[in-house]
């Protein structure tokens, strides 16, 4: 009898923590989806101001991806490691480890975050003249070194609650953070217009440190308001021998784990500051032959770097999805390699791969096959870099799935593979880059093949290393040809829509109508295939919630 009551009650553990984790992707998605969608209307509203040109943005891609590459070393995987380690104490039913997790973490990276915010904004100006060879982009820089502090403090704040199994803080927080981010840099840089290129972008960048201090505010007054504020015992000397053991032995957990995933992280928005400095670099040697005036080679060096930057951004979106899936599938993932139930973590895995795919490759064909109507659409008064916006939604899909088995390597344990792979990749993206762009043939498209290269090699490798430990898979041959052969027709069906509608409704307008009619297209196609099967379904709440009211 009490053997049958401990099955019902795993059972019914196992349910909710998969109706926790369909809840968790879903809340993540809408607020990423949120967070990208208001991304999109600021920097397409940036180029609306007068004098925020491709150059411009170049100025401030530039500062913004050293920036990032700071934050990736410490604080970008931070969410997800504390997250993970509070998962698996509290799934070990060992709560007081949890809370000390949160202690240790905000004393050592607070410190490092705000050591790292003093020495950016001091040696700013060497970083502009020796790494990217512009001396200009040191303002942009300056204006953004106060916002690490804040942005690594708020994200062990984020990770703590994400752990608890509460992710509506970290989405709250991230979503005001974006709303006054995009207030306020369409504010900053409209009263900076007219001016210079750079001074512009240094405008819109103060925003970022803004948005960042007023998050950090919002997520303390939630640790007051929760009363979560009586976990903190921030004292730099601990007194307490046996306490100081304690919080020593966490720190080492948490440095075991984050330093290979940092190392990861690291590296792959090093991808990113690769390109903002050797195309800047490679560029200037590809039309030296052409220009000859220092100020002019430097000004489109920095264009292309603005170009790049701006294709991204259209990119990343259906990256939101891979980033949602990825944030909560490692803690799930944690949570099942702790009870030792691997079939489940694979399932998981799995069930996430399925319906990325059905999900992201129409997206990806949806952008190639509306390039440069997307580009008109969101930047009408720079529509240009069609090509590499077709390129680059290539890449796009491969980092979309590279998050999601790298976040699965993680739950899984396996922490120190990752970074060696990545590393790897990261070596073969600046070679190429360092030998393509330079070509005055290739010039700015080498950053794209070098990246598509790079990729790819990390999907390869990382597929079949994860394979080894669990049995995932994307569904089968039978349901990718599916998936392929339905965005194959949306993508021609959007594009001849775009090609006769627009001779009636004009371009933008065309744009929009033609990306509802592949839409459209796809979910037919979809379900006349069969390719949506009930466990897919219920990944998906708005379906299942469909399903449901339906049987009933």
């Amino acid at each position: 009898m009490d053997e049958k009551i401990k099955i019902e009650e795993e059972k019914q553990e196992e349910s909710n923590i998969i109706k926790k984790f369909t809840k968790n992707v879903f809340t993540s998605a809408v607020s990423l989806l949120l967070i990208k969608f208001l991304g999109f209307i600021y920097r397409a509203l940036l180029f609306n101001i007068k004098g925020y040109t491709d150059e411009a943005n170049g100025y401030y891609s530039a500062g913004y991806e050293l920036y990032a590459l700071i934050l990736a070393i410490i604080a970008t995987g931070i969410p997800n490691i504390i997250s993970r380690l509070t998962a698996e104490k509290i799934g070990q039913n060992k709560k007081e480890d949890a809370k000390r997790i949160f202690n240790v973490a905000l004393k050592f990276f607070g410190i490092i975050s705000i050591v790292s915010s003093i020495l950016l904004y001091i040696f700013a100006d060497q970083i502009a003249i020796k790494i990217y060879t512009i001396p200009k982009v040191a303002i942009v820089i300056k204006v953004l070194a106060p916002a690490i502090f804040f942005v690594s403090t708020s994200s062990i704040i984020r990770g703590h609650f994400i752990g608890i199994g509460n992710v509506s803080p970290s989405n709250k927080a991230q979503l005001l953070e974006q709303l006054l981010n995009c207030s306020l840099t369409i504010l900053f840089a409209y009263i900076a217009s007219g001016r210079p290129p750079h001074l512009i972008a240094a405008a819109a960048n103060v925003s970022t440190t803004i948005a960042a201090i007023l998050s950090f505010t919002y997520l303390m007054y939630f640790l007051f308001k929760t009363k979560d504020i009586k976990n903190i015992k921030l004292k730099i000397i601990e007194k307490d021998k046996n306490e100081k053991i304690k919080n020593k032995k966490i720190l080492n957990e948490i440095l075991k784990i984050t330093i290979p995933i940092t190392i990861g992280t690291f590296i792959g928005v090093f991808n990113l500051f690769i390109d903002s400095v050797t195309v800047s670099r490679g560029m200037q040697k590809a039309l030296s032959g052409t220009i000859t005036n220092i100020d002019l080679l430097k000004s489109k060096a920095i264009e292309a770097n603005g170009l790049i930057s701006k294709v991204n951004l259209i990119v990343t979106a259906p990256q939101v999805l891979s980033q949602a899936f990825a944030n909560i599938l490692i803690t799930s993932v944690a949570f099942y390699t702790a009870k030792k139930e691997f079939k489940k973590a694979a399932d998981n895995i799995t069930g996430s791969l399925k319906v990325l795919l059905i999900l992201l490759l129409p997206a990806t064909v949806g952008i190639i096959s509306l390039s440069y109507p997307i580009l008109k659409l969101i930047f009408p008064l720079a529509p240009d870099g069609h090509k590499l916006l077709q390129m680059y939604s290539i890449v796009g899909i491969f980092i979309s799935f590279n998050m999601v088995f790298n976040s699965a390597l993680n739950g899984l344990g396996k922490v120190k593979i990752p970074p060696v792979i990545v590393l790897i990749s990261a070596i073969i993206k600046i070679v190429l880059n360092i030998i393509l762009i330079p070509i005055p043939s290739i010039n700015i498209y080498g950053s794209p093949i070098a990246s598509l290269a790079s990729q790819i090699t990390i999907f390869v490798i990382t597929f079949f290393i994860l394979r080894k430990y669990v049995d995932i898979s994307f569904g089968g041959i039978k349901y990718i040809l599916k998936v392929v052969f339905a965005s194959g027709f949306m993508g021609i069906g959007a594009f001849y829509s775009n090609l006769f509608i627009k001779n009636y409704v004009g371009e933008r307008i065309s744009c929009i109508i033609s990306i509802f009619i592949g839409i459209l297209i796809y979910t037919i196609l979809i379900f006349l295939l069969r390719a949506m099967d009930e466990e897919m379904i219920e990944k998906i709440p708005i379906l299942n919630k469909v399903k449901k009211e339906r049987k009933g």
